[in-house]
């Protein structure tokens, strides 16, 4: 009979570079002789050195929140994820607008990995799908004003516009497009706080879609059961990132035994 033991570390979020400070609290969990597993990190550039150390010692690394694909590109033998990358979930949007009829579309990403990858997924499955982008802008990670991009989207003709960005600029990118009067969908690349985008954006907005990974709203019973437990535990509604951690835990513990 196996035993699960929580032993809590976190690394700072304001550090501008996570990355040592991650590898050290690696390090720490892997000098324990009472530690054979690990969930976690919140960011990529945490996860991802992090997970080498692991690795080099043996211990299970379970990623319930990083969708970077690099991650489980070092074909590990330890290292897990219980979350989909971003190429897959542009593709799964993908195949979401083709089922409602969207044929045509323009692509709006930052300058980042994870919003090229994203972007490229999308297109590979636009192209299988029959179906076209007519056009793509990509911006800065520090840009803030968008009013000049989604201005020149007016000579285009399109059904919707996915966005690969983060959730401010990508809160902000629509929230700016009321100015201009652009209509169109909004398909958002990656996994999302649909509530959280949505208070950001406000009202009046175009119709906006969003990948999630749990539904809170849900009426399944495993949902409820999960969210009436949470909320009796922590006197707050879970997110997203609850409901992936506790997956993850249930996971270990099954195969714990």
């Amino acid at each position: 009979q196996g035993r699960l033991e929580l032993v809590r570390r976190a690394v700072d979020p304001a550090l501008a570079d996570p990355r040592p400070a991650a590898v050290a609290v690696a390090r720490e969990l892997a000098g324990r002789g009472d530690v054979f597993a690990v969930i976690g990190h919140h960011r990529p550039e945490e996860a991802i050195p992090a997970s080498i150390t692991y690795e080099q010692h043996g211990l299970i690394f379970l990623n319930p929140t990083v969708t970077r694909r690099t991650l489980n590109e070092h074909a590990f033998l330890g290292v897990f994820s219980t979350i989909p990358n971003d190429g897959v979930i542009a593709r799964q949007v993908a195949a979401f607008a083709f089922g409602l009829g969207y044929r045509r579309f323009v692509v709006l990403r930052s300058r980042e990995d994870f919003a090229h990858e994203a972007a490229v997924a999308f297109a590979d499955r636009v192209a299988r799908l029959g179906t076209t982008i007519v056009g793509e802008r990509s911006f800065t990670p520090g840009r803030a004003s968008f009013h000049e991009i989604v201005a020149d989207l007016g000579a285009l003709r399109f059904d919707a516009v996915l966005v690969a960005a983060g959730r401010a600029q990508t809160a902000g990118l629509i929230r700016q497009s009321r100015g201009v009067q652009l209509e169109a969908p909004f398909l958002v690349a990656g996994l999302a706080d649909a509530a959280a985008l949505a208070r950001e954006v406000g009202p009046a907005t175009a119709p906006v879609a969003v990948p999630v990974l749990f539904n809170p709203e849900s009426s399944a019973p495993e949902t409820v059961g999960f969210r009436r437990g949470f909320e009796e535990r922590y006197g707050r509604a879970p997110d997203a990132h609850a409901a992936q951690g506790y997956d993850a835990v249930r996971l270990l513990a099954a195969a714990i035994g």
